[in-house]
This record gives structure tokens, sequence and C-alpha cells, in this order.
């Protein structure tokens, strides 16, 4: 990752390679696309990687880079990033042609002959410096929700004192004071860290035989028809389509409430707001046909995959005490998908 990315015009070249040179003197890490773009990389892709792996975009204003198709897709990728925008004026352009994301921000003027070039730099040096320490995490931050993103893959979710410190630092940031603001996308890549976290705790913590155990899906419908291991009633679920999941707005709505709940001590999200949370993102969903058994697996049940030698009793099991026909419980979510492969089925995906 570099601390500058900068965005410019090609005619510029001969303004912009002193700016680049002085900034580099202060030990800051600039990306210029003379020198950083592959050969045979996908030119545009580079440009995208370089922007979301820097922590301030520079755009060096003249009239030729304001009309700039490339320079203009830059802008527009670095505002979608969240980043810190800081214009540097070495050209005067028409106003009414500049980017609004442009037009708005505080402007350095380093025009050749005008403006007095060392106080630009230094001016420019102070700014990329203001509140260094969350401009960095920021970045940090927004280049992991992407590759989240991309791959969607629970593997690239925090978790722990990580996704901790990603929750308080976006509960400090203050849209009256932080540049830049958090984005869309480390909310929504925060929130569902923290729903899978909450998951995982629950699949290894809880009495899984009720739900999890119960919800025995077969791969195909050959398998349905053939006599079980273990006796059952099984229900047949029809396919079809059902929308899960909230909204953005709603995502985020829950998220404050859950935080604003759980930052006293010895308190967590209340059971509506936890309810909430288990979807964030409106997806259209469609699932084949299915079966499910109708009733809790039983001690007895259990208690058949142990002696076939297919499962382990789970710790302080109460076949005894529970008795014969009582739900198994105390399994963990690897004794219960072990059961489940015995029946030759599976755990349930969430969406299931």
């Amino acid at each position: 990752m570099s601390h500058i990315f900068v965005s410019y015009s090609r005619k510029d070249l001969k303004i912009a390679r002193p700016i680049v040179n002085a900034l580099t003197k202060d030990n800051l890490d600039v990306w210029i696309d003379w020198e950083d773009i592959p050969r045979g990389e996908e030119f545009e892709r580079e440009i995208q990687q370089g922007i979301e792996g820097s922590d301030i975009f520079l755009f060096l204003a003249s009239p030729d880079s304001v009309q700039s198709e490339w320079c203009n897709k830059e802008i527009a990728h670095a505002v979608k990033n969240g980043k810190r925008i800081l214009p540097i004026v070495i050209r005067d352009a028409d106003p009414k042609i500049i980017h609004p994301e442009i037009s708005k921000r505080n402007w350095i003027f380093c025009r050749d002959g005008q403006d007095d070039f060392n106080k630009a730099i230094e001016e420019t040096r102070k700014t990329i410096h203001t509140d260094y320490e969350w401009l960095k995490y920021h970045t940090r931050l927004q280049v992991k929700a992407l590759e989240w993103e991309r791959r969607k893959d629970f593997s690239h979710l925090l978790y722990g004192n990580i996704l901790r410190e990603a929750e308080e630092q976006l509960a400090k940031a203050r849209s009256d004071q932080d540049d830049p603001l958090p984005t869309d996308l480390q909310r929504l890549f925060v929130l569902n860290s923290r729903k899978f976290e909450k998951n995982l705790k629950a699949w290894g913590g809880i009495a899984i035989g009720v739900i999890m155990i119960t919800l025995l899906i077969f791969w195909t419908r050959p398998y349905w028809s053939r006599e079980r291991a273990v006796p059952g009633k099984w229900v047949t679920i029809s396919e079809g389509k059902f929308t899960i999941g909230l909204d953005q707005i709603e995502a985020e709505t829950a998220y404050a409430l859950c935080k604003q709940w759980a930052s006293e001590p010895g308190k967590d999200c209340p059971p509506s707001v936890a309810d909430m949370l288990n979807w964030a993102g409106k997806t259209n969903i469609e699932l084949p046909v299915f079966e499910i058994m109708d009733n809790e697996v039983t001690n007895a049940q259990y208690q058949q995959c142990i002696n076939v030698g297919n499962c382990v009793p789970p710790v302080e099991w109460k076949y005894e005490e529970g008795g014969a026909n009582k739900p198994a419980t105390g399994l963990n979510w690897f004794q219960a998908g072990k059961y489940c492969a015995w029946l030759e089925g599976r755990l349930p995906t969430e969406v299931e």
C-alpha cells in the first residue's frame, strides 16, 4: 500500500514531477502511473488497486486533468472507497467543469510562477498527516472489506480483538470531524463479521440437537426414498423463492442500536436487535425441494450412531438420565455433522 495516489494529466507531467519528488523526500510513498504499472497488467485494474491501497488521493488540477476521462474515473473510484481527497491547483481551470468532489474541497495552489512552491508542499504534508493514524486504519479496513466483497469468503471476515477494534474505530468516527468517513462497505463488512463470530460461538457452545441435527437434508432425491438408518418422519419442503435480509438503512440502524445497548457493562444486544442482525443485505433466494425431520433427534437415535462406532458421545452424555425419547443435547457442531454424515445427509446452510 502507498501513502499517496497521484491523479494527473500526462500533459502536466513536467509540473507533476517536482511535486512528487518533494513529497517522496518526506518518506512518503507515492503511487503514480509513470512507474508503478507493470507491463502486461490490465491498466484500469492497476489504477483502481493503486487508489484502494493509498491513504491520500492527490489530484493535480489543470484544464487538461479536469476534462480527462481517466482522471474523472479515478476521482469516482476514490470517492467510492472513501479516500481523503486533496486537490492541488497547478494550472487554473474553468470551475464549471471541475468534478463536484474536487470543487467542494479546500484547494492548495501550486501554480508555476504564481504561488510559493515550498509553502504548497508544506501545506500538503500537513494535510496528509492530520489524524494520520485513522487515515491508515481506514485504508487497511477498506482493503480487507474489498477482498471479502470480491471473494465472498467467510475466511476474510474479522474476528476476536481485530473485530472489536474495527467496531470501536467506526463508532468513534464523527461526520463533523473525520475525513475520510467510514464507507458503507466497511460498515457492512464489520456487521457481517460480527454476525459470523456470533454464529461460530453459537455452533460451538449450545445444544445443537434441537436445531442442527434435526434438519438433515439429503443431497439428492434418490436418497429420500431409501430406508433411513434411524427411523423418523420426514417432511417435504417444496421448492420456491423468498427474500431474506435487511436493506442497508435497516442493517445500519440495527447495528447502531446493538452497539449502543452493548456499550454498557454486562449487557448484550437485546434479542429483537440480534434477530435483525441475522442478515444484512436483501437477497432473492431460490431453493430446490428438500426434506427435514419433523421432530428432534432423540437420545436413542444418536445412541445407535454411537453403537456402530460412527459417533462419539458428547461430554456428560446423559442418555440414561434424559430418557431414550428425549432430544439429544450437548452436541457440538462437529458431532452433529458426523451424525448427519452417518445418515448420508449433512447440516443445513444458513439459507436453508
